[in-house]
């Protein structure tokens, strides 16, 4: 019955898109809502830190770890009846199909996901965050070691790299070397490494350079820490090796140099 329910609801939403006025905070509970019912707790990444718009959807989605698919379902179904009080009156014709998501930079895994599921999360064709907001937001950016590795600008790395920057870590707790390492940037992985950077460096969730490299299977990057002396031994804070990460399809050699 709830499940039903539910995806009255995120019909409701998705034919009703031109027509609903929701705040950047409503759209955000919709969405964390919508994935704690189809998914359960988050399964993905935190994205970088100048990607506004994903890491305002990642951390409302991580808020609700624990919440149970039902209870989530319940939430959402719960905040339409307070935003759209007669929308249940509107959903006993037959459901168009489903808009287009307004979380368009979701990655292709969510999406595909979302589409197995039919029932795509909100509001089409709204921005999470407005431009005002974006501009003002890359006004200030801090521009520092771990954000040009990001934007693989080698040069600018470089021209950056000193005592201090080599080891900074971001509000997440990631150096430089685990944005290269998630990045496979290998130039950069390997100047960072020559200059003095920490190979078996942990983040805040416990993840070390090697983590990131075999979370995004970057075989070159990960025989370059091995060659660094990166530690396969050490779990993030979940219990999880390196080689735990690694995609099902990797190669033999990969998975035996991690053993």
């Amino acid at each position: 019955m709830i499940e039903s329910q539910f995806q009255k609801a995120v019909e409701y939403i998705s034919k009703k898109s031109d027509h609903l006025t929701l705040s950047n905070e409503q759209q955000l509970y919709f969405y964390c809502q919508f994935k704690q019912a189809t998914i359960g707790d988050i399964n993905t990444k935190s994205p970088p830190f100048y990607d506004y718009i994903g890491r305002s959807k990642w951390n409302s989605w991580k808020s609700l770890e624990g919440i149970d698919k039902v209870t989530a379902m319940t939430n959402y179904i719960n905040y339409l009846t307070k935003v759209a009080p007669n929308w249940i009156d509107t959903t006993q014709t037959p459901a168009e199909p489903t808009a287009q998501s307004v979380f368009e930079e979701d990655d292709p895994q969510e999406q595909q996901q979302q589409d197995k599921n039919k029932m795509g999360p909100v509001i089409s064709r709204f921005s999470m965050v407005d431009q005002e907001t974006i501009d003002e937001l890359n006004k200030n950016q801090k521009e520092d070691l771990s954000y040009w590795v990001s934007m693989n600008s080698i040069d600018k790395v470089k021209e950056m790299i000193n005592e201090k920057s080599i080891n900074e870590r971001d509000e997440e707790g990631r150096t430089p070397l685990m944005w290269s390492c998630d990045r496979g940037l290998v130039d950069i992985a390997k100047l960072l490494l020559d200059s003095g950077s920490n190979v078996n460096s942990q983040d805040n969730e416990g993840m070390t350079p090697l983590h990131y490299a075999c979370v995004c299977t970057h075989k070159e990057i990960i025989q370059l820490l091995l060659s660094y002396n990166a530690d396969k031994s050490i779990k993030d804070n979940s219990d999880t090796l390196p080689i735990d990460l690694l995609d099902s399809s990797s190669d033999s050699e990969l998975i035996k140099l991690l053993n």
